[in-house]
């Protein structure tokens, strides 16, 4: 098996679409997301719990694990002696994944590994990294709305934006360097074959038209739970699935996210709607400025603390 293929970016930023194109190609396995990495090698104190138990403890620890059942993987299959070896076996299962479904380059999509690039460096060196980035507006706007984000307090989802995108960014440029792509959602969607022949030129593989029907891979990836906001993967691509925000933000709210995220809007080319806020917003805006500086320096905190 090649070396691993890793989706990132911040959440509802079209990772999920990606990998569904991704998982398409005759070559390239994705498997469901199962979050292994943030929950058995991302957490030293459960890994060494782990390694230091005999292999049926974690035979026992997967078979109980939803998101690992997804991949309809014995873990029988992929632990094998008396010790284990946590990344020995997250390798085996990746490579028991592509081989059943008969391709060679496996890959594994989880928007939060963008917050543990440096776990994924320290065990896939020669990986490689993809990450995509969407309009922060649109991504606050599509947060609001799923199941699993929508009860968070609005201004939590700029800043959150903004501490993850570029500290998951400076440490992927780092780590890895020639390895690390990033695509925009906008580019992909309103021309995926033009941008899938540069992610496969990155990752040196032939583009494959089989790749733009990507809707029987989803079916592969996306489970019932996941349908309420992922239902898009499933098809036809919406070309034009982009500028939602304007529509469902309030002017408030966007001027909030223009000036929480206004690098990224200026470097990725996404035009600040021109607003009139109220004196209190600008203030407002202004002082969120400052905590948002303070939340970017202790987001690392986040990180260790509640993965």
């Amino acid at each position: 098996m090649k070396d691993v293929i890793f989706i990132v970016g911040v959440g509802r930023s079209g990772t999920s679409l990606l990998q569904s194109f991704l998982n398409a190609h005759p070559d390239i396995a994705f498997t469901p997301e199962t979050q292994f990495v943030r929950k058995y090698l991302a957490k030293a104190s459960l890994k060494a719990k782990i390694e230091a138990n005999s292999a049926s403890f974690f035979i026992d620890l997967l078979k109980q694990d939803k998101e690992f059942a997804r991949a309809s993987t014995q873990p029988e299959k992929i632990i094998s002696g008396r010790k284990v070896n946590v990344v020995e076996t997250y390798k085996a299962f990746l490579n028991n994944y592509a081989s059943a479904k008969n391709k060679t380059i496996a890959g594994d999509k989880d928007p939060r590994n963008l917050d543990l690039i440096k776990t994924l460096y320290q065990y896939f060196p020669q990986g490689k990294v993809i990450h995509i980035i969407r309009d922060p507006r649109d991504v606050v706007s599509s947060r609001m709305k799923a199941d699993w984000s929508s009860k968070t307090p609005f201004i939590l989802h700029p800043l959150m934006y903004n501490a993850q995108f570029h500290r998951g960014r400076k440490i992927g440029k780092k780590c890895y360097k020639e390895n690390y792509f990033e695509i925009n959602y906008e580019t992909l969607i309103s021309d995926p074959e033009d941008s899938l022949k540069g992610i496969c030129d990155f990752f040196g593989v032939n583009f494959e038209s089989a790749m733009l029907n990507f809707s029987e891979s989803s079916k592969e990836l996306v489970s019932e739970a996941e349908m309420q906001w992922k239902k898009e993967t499933l098809g036809p691509l919406l070309s034009k699935n982009s500028g939602k925000w304007r529509k469902t933000l309030s002017p408030s709210q966007i001027y909030y996210i223009q000036t929480l995220c206004s690098s990224v809007l200026e470097e990725f080319g996404y035009e600040p709607d021109k607003i009139s806020p109220s004196i209190i917003t600008r203030i407002s805006a202004v002082s969120m400025r400052i905590v948002s500086v303070i939340f970017s320096v202790l987001y690392p905190l986040r990180i260790k603390y509640l993965l």
